[in-house]
Order: structure tokens, then C-alpha cells, then sequence
């Protein structure tokens, strides 16, 4: 009896002394938002009272558009959760050209205000 008992003792233990030695498992890494990623987990909660507003976020979407060139002047609406972004564009640009803007403007802003459900950037020639 003792024998037995001394036999499941060791195969617990030994059961538990497995360990799993894979080298290529994929390491997470924060984002670089000071919040160790908080920011982009829950892109919606407020962080600290300096956070993200509409104000603010309207001035960083100002910067971002003043980065593109081509964009002569632009119109910012926020509603909620929705940024609709209208921007007039250089006039002789071609339909692709402006395509393109639109679709590296909506990129841009995508990355910089994670927290809106949509952005839409509508380009106007």
C-alpha cells in the first residue's frame, strides 16, 4: 500500500515538472501611448481627465491634415463616436491623386484617434 502511495506521489510530481519550452511563442508588446497601451485596449475609456476630447481631438486632426500635402483647407464634424473629415484638395490633381490622399488621410487618422467607431474623409476638388 505504501508502495502504491509512493508511486502516485512521484507521478504527481513529476506530472507537474513539465514545462512547456516553446521559444516561438509571440511576445505582446505594449503600445507606445504612456498608458502601457491602455489607450488602444479601450480606445473609448478615459485614461485621466487630460485625455482624449473632441476639442482635443480636433486639434491633433488639424496637425495631422496640415502633414498631407495637397489639402488646402479642411472641415472637422465630431458627433459621438463618428469624425467626418471634409477636405478640399489642390486644384489640377487627378481623380487617382485625390484617391489617394483621401485614402492616406482616412490612414492617418485611423491610427491617430483609434477611439471614433468611424472616420469618414470625403475629398472635394
Amino acid at each position: 500500500m505504501l508502495r502504491i502511495f509512493y508511486l502516485a506521489l512521484m507521478l504527481m510530481l513529476l506530472s507537474g515538472c513539465t514545462a512547456n519550452n516553446d521559444s516561438t511563442a509571440d511576445e505582446e508588446h505594449y503600445d507606445e501611448d504612456g498608458y502601457m497601451g491602455l489607450t488602444s485596449a479601450n480606445p473609448s475609456l478615459v485614461a485621466t481627465p487630460n485625455s482624449h476630447n473632441h476639442g482635443r481631438d480636433i486639434e491633433m486632426i488639424k496637425r495631422a491634415l496640415k502633414e498631407v500635402p495637397d489639402i488646402s483647407r479642411s472641415r472637422i464634424v465630431v458627433d459621438g463616436g463618428y469624425a467626418n473629415i471634409h477636405v478640399h484638395v489642390a486644384r489640377g490633381l487627378s481623380e487617382e491623386e485625390a484617391e489617394m490622399i483621401k485614402d492616406r488621410t482616412e490612414r492617418i487618422l485611423s491610427e491617430m484617434i483609434p477611439q471614433y467607431y468611424r472616420i469618414r474623409v470625403t475629398v472635394d476638388r
